[in-house]
């Protein structure tokens, strides 16, 4: 295998010399030098050396030529079988002259037999074939005619016109007829070729046949019949027509890819025509003013032919032209057609900016560009703010010269904004257009729909304020200026309790309420920020510079205004506010930063209890980030199933025997221990968990309460807490009765403990619910009583077989007389609609004795037992009830004495 260098090894280096294309020249120099000292050298020689010489290179010519034809023939080149042809009957034409010269007593003329017999049929036979003549144009032919003729008549006229007798005869007429088919042959190879470009071959070809013409007219003695070879001039013409013809008969053989002319350098109409009314003028002068030169038939009919190809060529030549005329018109009416519809508009214009030349198109005719912008200066038209902007689109176009640069741009009118889209091209190089190009069209309506999209996409539909995006757009722009002496505040607002104006006014009021607030807002802060509306009921402020203006002020201001009540057409309704602050001091801090910095400080207002601002401290965003941890790990401990429950005895307080227990959440985890429960259900119900919560622990509640039914076998009921969310939903009904029926719990063994937020409930979808489940058997109690929304009216509207006391008004009851009044009077009403009564926060014993004073019936308290997980549950009652016997009720039981709890 050769390697890398082997392979190049043959390739020219940089010491290689190397024949460059100034060497080839000095070298074809060199050699046309030698051949033309040669043919001098030879016309000095005495006349019988010049005939031999003259008979044995026409000779070599001749074996040449038919060598390379056949060769051509043999290798299969393209037109192999006309350049045989050609190159036999040339070879046979110039041997027929050979041996005319060299062999052949003078009197005799047998080589012209040859000549004529077989050479010029050849010839002319694969002339036609090989230059292309069967594809050419019919003015070329005539063309070629005419120079054809032209010729004739100069070799006439030169050679002093031999009487018509004289000419027709076969010395004179064969030497004639040859230098009117050498010429026809020279003018149509140039003429005519493939595809209109002129091959290598044809140029040789035209060479050697325009010589060998040439030749034939300088011979004095060709055209009288006479020998000429003696002639070193006329012969050394000969040979040096001869070279060509070999030439092009080896370079065709050769059979390799031909260089033609990029744009052939054909003869014009008028060049043949001049020839042959240059002809006809030297004919004139010399008939007229020479004496002893009478006219000749002959001489006329060769006139008459020229003449009358002349006027055939210019005739065709107008018809020509009319039909170029006709198939413009045709295209331009096309192009008009096509164009009718275009919508562009093209100028002209110089390097001043002034149109020289104005091409409109009926469509696109508009207010935007008038008729009769010839010689207006377009900056003149142009908005004076756009006006540099064309001058800078015209050195971008100086720069890369033909090339558009496009531009959209305003024009001058003062009635309303109008649009174009333009693009600059830079032509002055062009000597077909030596100006700028500029193309415009009219495109106000769709900058106008653009604007519409760009508003649509930036400002707020319903209140016109920036939106959400825009809003982004103006933080990252101010806080890339923030500093210590500079700082940049967001204020991140929300409405508070709009959802009830929305559940109970509708929600169009809901939407009045926001635009009210929106324009109010916007007045108040004026040009010192920008407030926009982020989505829903909230907002978020942008104070560009805080460096006077003090952030929480002006959030307070905020939350003021809106004191004084919003007219919603005739409505007059007061809504308040919460709002976080974040001040920005590094550049560095991203939007999303700062808005949730601002939404942490928010979150705080809002659990402080609203219409509040609160500023951020890094603690909140501690907080929220917790609160984001919890949450999730609550969604993986609701799908894990690892939320337990602790169960809490409810005792009898005459006999202090357990009744019943409550279910209590609990959450362990791994790395921070116990969640308070009230801190998860909070958790829950703001992220929407508070559902599946909800039944997760109804399930283990009634699980763990079948299980002491079971093992214990004291027919004890639980009571599990239930939110009023669980409560709204369409299939809570269904999921209680599920569960009850999947863990073979029966109704009266479970107790729903609701709070009095229940009242909320307008639509009564609670109500409906709770309704249900107690005619299925399902106790419900009512927990908390005493706090929030506790109103005596209720109890007799609401489903209730049990009233639970909230701690702190057991509490009360303890401090003072009074207290102690209002329990035994909520007591007594409660036993008269027949609500068993439980006291929570029995801590002492104390505690205990004062409400069974009150006449309290149940009772709930680490007085009694702390909450216990299940399985300590069942050991604890198995402990108090050891002789507990399926079915008995646990009343009729008596209980193990253990010293107290």
């Amino acid at each position: 295998m050769q390697t890398h260098s082997e392979e190049r090894h043959d390739l020219p280096t940089a010491t290689t010399p190397v024949r460059s294309g100034r060497t080839g020249l000095v070298l074809w120099a060199v050699g046309a030098a030698c051949l033309l000292g040669a043919l001098l050298w030879r016309s000095g020689l005495p006349a019988t050396q010049v005939r031999t010489s003259y008979g044995l290179a026409m000779g070599i010519g001749a074996a040449a030529i038919a060598v390379g034809a056949v060769r051509a023939r043999l290798r299969r080149v393209p037109h192999g079988r006309a350049w045989l042809a050609f190159g036999l009957g040339l070879g046979a034409a110039m041997g027929g002259g050979a041996w005319e010269t060299l062999a052949v007593p003078e009197g005799s003329h047998p080589g012209y037999l040859i000549v004529l017999a077989v050479g010029v049929p050849l010839v002319a036979g694969s002339l036609p074939i090989l230059i292309g003549l069967s594809r050419a144009r019919l003015d070329g032919v005539l063309d070629s005619v005419l120079v054809a003729g032209a010729g004739m008549l100069w070799a006439w006229e030169l050679q002093f016109q031999p009487t018509t007798t004289d000419a027709l005869d076969r010395a004179h007429l064969t030497p004639l007829a040859f230098v009117g088919l050498c010429s026809a042959m020279a003018t149509v190879a140039l003429l005519t070729g493939t595809h209109g470009r002129i091959s290598r071959t044809s140029w040789l070809m035209s060479a050697g046949f325009g010589m060998q013409a040439a030749a034939i007219v300088v011979l004095p003695d060709t055209l009288a019949g006479r020998p000429y070879a003696h002639s070193g001039l006329g012969t050394g013409m000969m040979i040096l027509g001869v070279l060509p013809l070999v030439a092009a008969v080896w370079v065709a053989a050769a059979n390799r890819p031909q260089a033609v002319t990029p744009r052939p350098r054909v003869l014009r109409w008028w060049a043949p025509a001049a020839l042959a009314v240059g002809s006809w003028v030297l004919q004139t002068v010399v008939g007229d003013h020479l004496d002893g030169l009478p006219g000749d038939r002959f001489e006329q009919g060769l006139t008459v032919v020229v003449g009358t190809t002349l006027v055939t060529r210019v005739v065709l030549m107008v018809r020509s032209e009319q039909e170029a005329m006709g198939a413009l018109e045709s295209q331009r009416q096309r192009l008009e057609t096509i164009l009718g519809d275009a919508q562009d508009h093209v100028l002209l214009v110089d390097e001043a900016f002034v149109v020289r030349d104005q091409l409109t198109f009926p469509a696109a005719a508009t207010p935007a560009a008038p008729e009769g912008l010839t010689g207006v200066c377009l900056l003149d038209r142009l908005h004076p703010e756009d006006a540099a902007l064309m001058r800078r689109g015209r050195l971008l176009a100086a720069a890369q010269p033909g090339i558009s640069h496009r531009q959209e741009l305003r024009l001058a009118d003062p009635d309303r904004v109008v649009w174009i889209e333009g693009t600059i091209a830079d032509h002055t190089d062009d000597p077909l257009i030596g100006c700028l190009v500029v193309t415009f069209r009219d495109i106000t309506d769709r900058r106008l729909a653009e604007d519409e999209l760009f508003r649509q996409a930036r400002i707020d539909e319903l209140t016109d304020l920036p939106n959400r995006n825009a809003v982004r757009t103006e933080a990252e722009t101010q806080l890339l200026g923030a500093s210590a002496a500079h700082p940049v505040a967001l204020l991140y607002a929300d409405l508070d309790r709009l959802k009830v104006v929305n559940d109970s006014l509708g929600h169009h009021v809901g939407d009045q309420v926001i635009v009210a607030v929106a324009r109010r807002w916007a007045q108040l802060i004026g040009n010192r920020g920008t407030v926009g509306r982020v989505g829903g009921d909230e907002f978020v402020i942008v104070l560009p510079d805080t460096t006077d203006v003090d952030p929480m002020a002006t959030a307070q201001q905020l939350i003021d205004a809106l004191e004084q009540p919003l007219d919603l057409h005739g409505l007059a309704l007061t809504v308040t506010a919460s709002i976080g602050v974040a001040t920005v001091v590094e550049p560095s801090t991203t939007v999303d930063d700062g808005l949730r910095d601002a939404d942490a400080a928010l979150y705080v207002a809002k659990n402080d209890g609203g219409n509040r601002a609160r500023a951020f401290d890094p603690a909140m965003h501690a907080a929220a980030v917790e609160r984001l941890r919890l949450e999730q790990e609550l969604r993986v401990a609701l799908r894990d199933g690892t939320i337990d429950i602790h169960l809490q005895p409810l005792v009898d307080l005459p006999t202090e025997t357990p009744v019943s227990f409550e279910a209590l959440v609990r959450w362990h985890l791994a790395d921070s221990g116990m969640v308070p429960a009230d801190r998860l259900i909070a958790m829950a119900e703001e992220t929407g968990l508070i559902v599946p919560l909800g039944d997760h622990v109804l399930r283990r509640a009634c699980d763990a309460m079948h299980r002491i039914r079971t093992e214990v076998g004291l027919p004890m009921s639980v009571a599990v807490n239930t939110s009023v969310i669980q409560l709204l939903q369409p299939a809570f009904v269904s999921t209680v009765l599920t569960t009850l029926a999947e863990t073979n719990l029966p109704a009266e063994a479970l107790v729903l403990e609701v709070t009095e937020s229940l009242l909320l409930d307008e639509d009564g979808v609670a109500l409906s619910a709770l309704t249900a489940l107690r005619h299925a058997g399902v106790g419900v109690s009512l927990d908390d009583f005493g706090t929030g929304y506790s109103s005596l009216s209720h109890l007799g509207t609401f489903p209730l077989d049990e009233l639970k006391l909230d701690r702190r008004l057991v509490a009360t009851a303890n401090d003072s007389v009074a207290g102690a009044a209002v329990l035994g009077g909520i007591v007594r009403i409660a036993e008269t609609i027949g609500l068993r009564v439980v006291a929570e926060g029995l801590e002492v014993a104390a505690d205990a004795q004062r409400v069974r004073a009150a006449g309290v019936q149940l009772g709930q308290g680490w007085h009694f037992a702390r909450p216990m997980p299940v399985e300590d549950a069942v050991a604890w009652l198995r402990a108090r009830f050891p002789t507990a016997r399926r079915g008995r009720h646990v009343a009729d039981l008596a209980p193990v004495a253990d010293g107290g709890a």
